[in-house]
């Protein structure tokens, strides 16, 4: 089994059967999506078999033998079944009916079926119940509902076999035994199976030789005894049938039986056959079942000779046959039902030489074909072209009154071969009424007169669409006519000029009508466009009257103008006002002035900013002066200002504050007389507080913001945006005072601040402009603050919040170099990973938050010593005290300090005064009292618990500078003569520096740091430069007493510096 597409490539095989040349395939027909056909069976024959058009989709059906075994086929689709013949081993021969499936496979009745046919092929008859011949000697006329009990036989009339439906009744041939062969018809019972008419009175019948159903009449071929075998037709009643042409006049007749006949398959509206007039031959014929639409096609071969056009068949509008010109030889010829639309279709064997066909197949748009050439018997194919089956327009409707060549809509021609084209023409026929009114522009349907619909509201049109083979579809088309609404009409209302608290004023409006002579119904309405001084106008009118009233009203102690709109609208033209998508609307306006009596503020109005507004009104007339009074509704204050100006204008000497104002203001006539008040005027200041300076950069967690005061501010209102975060009114609360600090801390972030002053009754004024800052608050050092003996010391800070991480920085105090650092710190503490190196240092530490993108103010800079050198802090300066409280940083890891005091001289000669060790803590009360006047430097330094001894501090210099209620006792050196009072001095030093850890003698080296780079520092001497025997060489006391007691002083220090250093022992000290 095999399938084509019409291609080489396209035919293949299907599967192949068990068969042999000579049990071949046989009775293929379609069935829905099946192939039914009788192949192989099991024992040999045929058996009942489809296909789906797959290997997998051919299977047997059942294994029963259809006649076509026996070289009959008999079968007829029906009802989505098809019903056939066949024999069975059990049953033998009957009527069978399959829908594909063998449960569906089913025997009927034990009758031979012989189905009826048009002359060429067993139909598809339409309707309930299928006719066919049956009985035993097929005498009998059948029918069938598909079901066994539905299988019945009707009526004993010997049916020919020759049968058509024409109206739901059956038409067919018999012979009663009687009449002959001649015409019935059968409703489906036996009383209304009639004869229709005896054509050929007597036994030997009409000889009727096909029956078909064309236009709604029968037309068939019948031989009355007299004109031969001719063309007849019938609307199925004896008086309505009779001869249609006696094309070959005579007895002969124009008819071969044995010729096919064919129908157009589309609108069955024309018969084809062959037929032999005695002057041209057989040729082919058509007719429409009328006697002047019955037609000779033509002569294609010319004369006498025939064509002898056979195997007539149709697809679509065309009808192919076989015939032979007597140049090319016999080929395949089409015809669409003209002359010179009768052409070859194709020489398959080219030359005189003829193709041998056999048989004709029309499928989609293909003709198959099989026959003999000189390669052998062989399948052919044959493009069909196919006519157009259908036109639209894609726009039925076109406004009236519009002008000619107005494009209606494109026309649209459906056609089964896809890529021709249609050519589109207006054409003579049913519905052609109106071709004269349009034209055709290519494929655009254009109008050739303007419509009025009040005169039509449809156009009928008939058109032809012709493809380029000459294939044509002919159709009636409906042109909608889409009224056009006319405008309404309404005269132009004049303007109004009326006073202010003039009376209502009502005037007539004129010309009103639905326009064009509509008669429709109308709707007026009326609106103001400045409310406040017109409401809407009302309108009195009742449809459809040509005059109406509008009246204006004007709002009390108001002037200006206004422009009144008056809307007339139709109800269009399905009369419906409710329905607003066909009305139609037209306006008119006019002013209306309404002239003023009293001043009417123009400024300020609503709010604002102002503290001194500008009051501004409209100017009356005759007016010399005007009165403005001014209240207060924030404070109760009423009036705040009353008072007269010459101007329509006034501007307030002092600030009004915020708060909410009413104004009146009245003008003044003359006489000293005064107009009524003005309507009330309220408004309000809203004055913005202004933000004071605020640095971008806050190094505090807590700022302070001053804001701009403004009276009657009862308090102010904090708005805060974190933007690092995106939180709203992160801070949100209000002061009584212009100004605010935060009670928390706000985190290291990006913020934005509004703020705004409130009245005492709640009247809030303006939010001020905003102000962007950061928190920038540095960290604050824990640890050390001050020197260490520790080489990795703990770096200790105090956490900020909104901070992610920290970073740390050690440099050198000497040359600035980082020591140590560290960043990306999440705690708040940092301990080196190395020792660090001695010497004097300071280290600061920065936040730095990802959140909010930036980072902090780096902290205060703290200095420290590695290797416990301590830092002094007091005194320095002037100092007004004698035996001070010498400070210093404490010393991370000491357990004691050493103290020494030197005397610096105006020359800058020093010389020590005192020094003391083992001082626990880190500050020392001098047991001393030092000279007024005198300067001073002192050093300390440190004694860890390991002994480890700190380089000297850097000294710090101070001066004793007594007030002379300070003073107790003369300061100055004894005089000469008068050592007793020296004497007197050591005895009450002696003791309180002999309590003392002994310090080095002056000749003693000093300690000495364990830093290198510190070994030029200054350290404490017990001279910087002076006589060394100022102890042993007798005193030569100056004249001058200044020099003298200088003089004095130092040899008084000297004393005690040498008891200090163990060379002076009292014992010693004599007077000479």
């Amino acid at each position: 089994m095999w399938t084509s597409d019409g291609t080489d490539n396209g035919t293949t095989l299907i599967k192949e059967l068990p068969v042999s040349e000579f049990e071949p395939l046989n009775g293929l027909t379609a069935l829905q999506n099946n192939l039914i056909f009788l192949g192989p069976a099991a024992a040999g024959g045929y058996a009942l078999w489809k296909s789906d058009g797959t290997d997998a989709g051919t299977a047997l059906i059942r294994e029963i033998t259809p006649l076509g075994a026996r070289g009959i086929v008999e079968y007829v689709e029906f009802q989505g079944s098809l019903f056939f013949a066949a024999e069975d081993p059990e049953n033998g021969i009957g009527l069978w009916k399959t829908d594909g499936t063998e449960t569906g496979t089913e025997r009927l009745a034990s009758t031979f079926p012989k189905f009826l046919q048009n002359g060429n092929r067993s139909q598809n008859q339409p309707g309930n119940e299928l006719f066919f011949v049956g009985g035993a000697s097929s005498n009998e006329l059948w029918k069938t509902d598909g079901t066994v009990s539905g299988t019945v036989p009707v009526k004993a009339v010997a049916p020919t076999g020759i049968g058509t439906m024409l109206n739901g009744q059956l038409y067919f041939v018999a012979d009663d035994g009687i009449n002959g062969d001649e015409l019935w018809t059968s409703d489906g019972t036996e009383a209304g199976t009639l004869l229709v008419q005896d054509l050929n009175p007597g036994p030997n019948g009409s000889s009727i030789v096909s029956l078909h159903a064309v236009n709604n009449r029968l037309l068939f071929f019948a031989n009355d005894g007299t004109n031969g075998l001719e063309p007849w037709t019938s609307d199925g009643t004896a008086a309505g049938t009779s001869l249609l042409l006696d094309i070959r006049p005579g007895s002969i007749s124009s008819i071969n039986s044995n010729r096919a006949f064919a129908i157009s398959s589309i609108e069955r509206d024309r018969l084809y056959f062959s037929a032999n007039d005695g002057v041209h031959g057989m040729e082919p014929w058509s007719s429409d079942g009328t006697l002047a639409g019955t037609t000779l096609l033509r002569d294609i071969q010319p004369g006498p000779r025939s064509s002898n056009a056979e195997m007539l068949v149709a697809a679509n509008t065309l009808v192919y046959m076989y015939a032979n010109d007597g140049i090319v030889g016999k080929e395949v010829w089409q015809s669409d039902g003209t002359t010179d639309g009768t052409q070859l279709t194709v020489d398959l064997r080219p030359g005189i030489a003829p193709m041998f066909i056999d048989d004709i197949q029309p499928s989609g748009n293909l003709l198959f074909l099989t026959g003999f050439s000189p390669v052998g018997y062989e399948l052919f194919t044959v493009p069909i072209n196919l006519r157009p089956s259908d036109i639209n327009l894609d726009n039925q409707t076109v406004l009236e009154n519009q002008p000619t060549g107005t494009t209606v809509g494109k026309l649209l021609a459906t056609d089964p071969d896809s890529a021709n084209e249609a050519t589109f023409t207006l054409v003579s026929g049913t519905g052609d009424i109106d071709n004269s009114l349009f034209s055709i522009n290519g494929n655009l349907l254009q109008t050739a007169a303007e419509f009025n619909f009040e005169v039509g509201s449809t156009r009928s049109i008939r058109v032809r669409a012709t493809d380029p083979e000459g294939q044509a579809f002919e159709r009636q088309l409906t042109i909608y006519i889409h009224d056009v609404n006319e405008l309404p009409t309404l005269d132009q209302p004049a303007g109004i000029f009326a006073t202010e608290d003039d009376a209502p004023v009502t005037i007539t409006l004129t010309g009103i009508s639905a326009g064009d002579n509509e008669n429709q119904p109308l709707r007026i309405t009326a609106t103001s466009s400045n409310s406040t001084l017109i409401a809407d106008p009302q309108i009195t009118y009742v449809s459809p009257a040509n005059t109406g009233s509008l009246t204006v009203a004007f709002a009390p102690a108001r002037s200006g103008n206004s422009t009144i709109t008056v809307t007339i609208e139709d109800g269009g033209p399905d009369g419906d006002l409710n329905t607003a998508y066909d009305n139609l609307s037209l306006q008119r306006t006019f002013l209306v002035d309404v002239a003023a009596t009293r001043p009417v503020f123009t400024a300020p109005l609503g709010s604002t900013f102002q503290q001194r507004p500008l009051f501004t009104f409209t100017p009356t007339q005759f007016a010399s002066g005007y009165q403005i009074w001014i209240g207060n509704r924030t404070t109760g204050q009423l009036p705040v200002l009353q008072l007269n100006t010459a101007e329509p204008q006034f501007q307030t000497p002092f600030d009004l504050g915020i708060g909410r104002f009413d104004t009146y203001v009245r003008s003044r006539l003359p006489g000293n007389q005064f107009g009524p008040w003005s309507l009330l005027n309220r408004f309000t200041i809203n004055t913005r507080t202004e933000i004071g300076p605020l640095a971008q950069r806050q190094a505090t967690a807590r700022p302070t913001v001053t804001l701009t005061p403004l009276i009657n501010a009862a308090k102010y209102d904090i708005w805060l945006d974190n933007r690092s975060t995106g939180q709203t009114q992160f801070v949100r609360t209000q002061v009584t005072q212009p100004e605010w600090t935060y009670n928390q801390d706000l985190p290291m972030s990006r913020y934005r601040m509004w703020a705004r002053a409130i009245a005492g009754d709640g009247t809030a004024a303006g939010w001020s402009l905003q102000r962007d800052f950061l928190v920038v608050t540095p960290p604050q050092p824990l640890a050390p603050l001050s020197s260490t003996f520790t080489r990795v010391p703990t770096f200790s800070w105090k956490s900020i919040a909104g901070a992610i991480s920290y970073e740390v920085t050690v440099r050198s105090a000497i040359n600035g170099q980082i020591i140590a650092t560290a960043s990306g710190l999440t705690g708040t503490s940092w301990t080196p990973a190395s020792p660090l190196p001695d010497g004097p240092c300071h280290w600061q530490v920065i936040a730095d938050s990802t959140t909010a993108g930036f980072r902090s103010d780096w902290s205060e800079r703290i200095s420290f010593f590695v290797g416990g050198r301590p830092i002094l802090t007091a005194p320095a300066g002037s100092i007004g005290t004698n035996q001070p409280l010498l400070q210093w940083k404490q010393v991370d890891s000491a357990v004691g300090y050493e103290v020494w005091v030197n005397r610096v001289y105006s020359g800058g000669q020093t010389t020590k005064v005192f020094s003391v060790t083992g001082i626990a803590a880190n500050q020392y009360q001098l047991p001393i009292s030092l000279l007024n006047g005198a300067d001073y430097r002192y050093w300390v330094r440190a004694v860890s618990g390991q002994g480890e001894v700190s380089p000297w501090s850097i000294p710090l210099d101070f001066s004793v500078r007594l007030t002379s209620t300070q003073s107790t006792a003369p300061q100055t050196s004894p005089l000469p003569g008068t050592l007793a009072a020296l004497h007197q001095q050591l005895q009450l030093l002696t003791p309180t520096i002999t309590g003392q850890p002994q310090s080095p003698s002056p000749s003693q080296p000093q300690p000495q740091s364990s830093m290198a780079d510190h070994r030029t520092e200054e350290r404490p001497s017990q001279f910087s430069s002076g006589p060394a025997n100022i102890l042993t060489e007798p005193l030569t006391l100056p004249t001058d007493d200044n020099d003298r007691n200088r003089l004095l002083d130092d040899t008084i220090l000297a004393v005690i510096e040498g008891l200090h250093s163990g060379v002076v022992h009292p014992k010693n000290i004599t007077t000479t």
